[in-house]
């Protein structure tokens, strides 16, 4: 169990505690004997996963007789794959322009709501044009790659952010341009497959990104970037149409040149005439550029009975054509066992 694996919403003195273990959900749904504050205290014990929710009373001198009235959800257990969208009224709080044409928002939750989400996972934005309901997924990011540019509230699970490409031709990115601070979304409950484990225990992150496919590696590259405990070597490959639509760019530069750990690599497809770095598309040469060589793969695990295959873990993401001629090429080179593919 980890903080993200904890939900909860309360309102109007109703309390929804959202568990997720392993497959499958378990709900604790009580309408209180009394009023509580939306300051919650999630602890999660490390070695057994046991689990404990404080809850601070509104009126502490007064004596509940009991904590109140099951409801319909309490003590249910189902899998994952049955549970129901929820969608929650976020709030917008900022807007920043990353490049010509992207920007990234930060949202709030509705009060008395907690949602950290797990590393690689995304949302889902719905929202009704022209009398249709549109919905589109975006994964979460932070607002920064940089330790010093974060906010304690995504920790505590009432503030995230998104980074979206504005498509000027698009369904629902013009009316997402169009927001200004205060206006609400309709944002659901976090969904994803990424099994954060396979990342914990690799040794090389290899990630593959097109475009806005970068923002599910940024939580991955901030994570093990700032993780003192870590030796893990991370190498991004970014592969961009023009130099001006580069996400983060003095960012990533900036890590690049800080950690020996981290190298970042931009591969552009339309470069201008003063580009000097890498030109094209990606292909199974130019993966065999950025992946480990299978022999020296096998010398450095000689020592060990396992496949060398949990050692390095390659992750894409990026137009649907792009993310599978990178799982097609990784599979040809050898790595099946070692590739997630972040789909929309």
């Amino acid at each position: 169990m980890r903080q993200e694996n904890v939900m909860i919403d309360y309102t109007d003195g109703q309390i929804l505690l959202t568990l997720y273990i392993q497959e499958y959900i378990y709900y604790v749904h009580i309408e209180l004997e009394d009023l509580i504050s939306d300051k919650f205290n999630v602890k999660i014990h490390k070695e057994t996963g046991k689990t404990e929710i404080c809850l601070q009373k509104m009126s502490p001198g007064v004596q509940w007789k009991c904590i109140g009235k099951y409801l319909d959800k309490h003590n249910k257990f189902i899998k994952i794959s049955e549970q129901d969208i929820i969608y929650k009224r976020c709030t917008l709080e900022s807007v920043s322009e990353v490049t010509h044409d992207t920007k990234l928002l930060g949202l709030t939750l509705p009060q008395g709501c907690r949602m950290c989400v797990p590393l690689g996972y995304h949302v889902h934005i719905k929202h009704n044009i022209s009398g249709m309901e549109v919905v589109r997924s975006y994964t979460v990011v932070l607002p920064s790659l940089h330790t010093e540019q974060q906010d304690s509230r995504v920790l505590e699970g009432r503030l995230f952010y998104l980074m979206i490409k504005i498509y000027k031709d698009g369904t629902l990115t013009p009316w997402i341009d169009t927001l200004s601070i205060g206006d609400e979304l309709d944002i659901s409950n976090y969904d994803g497959n990424f099994i954060e484990n396979r990342f914990h225990c690799c040794k090389q992150l290899i990630l593959f990104a097109a475009g806005t496919g970068f923002t599910p590696m940024i939580r991955l590259i901030y994570q093990c970037l700032t993780d003192s405990t870590s030796d893990r070597q991370v190498k991004l490959i970014f592969f961009n149409k023009t130099e001006k639509d580069i996400l983060w760019n003095d960012q990533l530069d900036s890590l690049s040149s800080q950690s020996d750990r981290f190298s970042v690599h931009y591969i552009l497809s339309e470069p201008g005439n003063s580009w000097t770095g890498l030109k094209g598309r990606v292909n199974k040469e130019m993966m065999k550029m950025f992946l480990p060589k299978k022999t020296d793969m096998t010398e450095t695990n000689s020592d060990k009975s396992s496949s060398s295959s949990s050692d390095i873990l390659i992750c894409a993401c990026g137009p649907t054509q792009f993310t599978k001629a990178v799982q097609q090429y990784t599979e040809d080179l050898g790595y099946n066992d070692s590739f997630h593919a972040f789909l929309g």
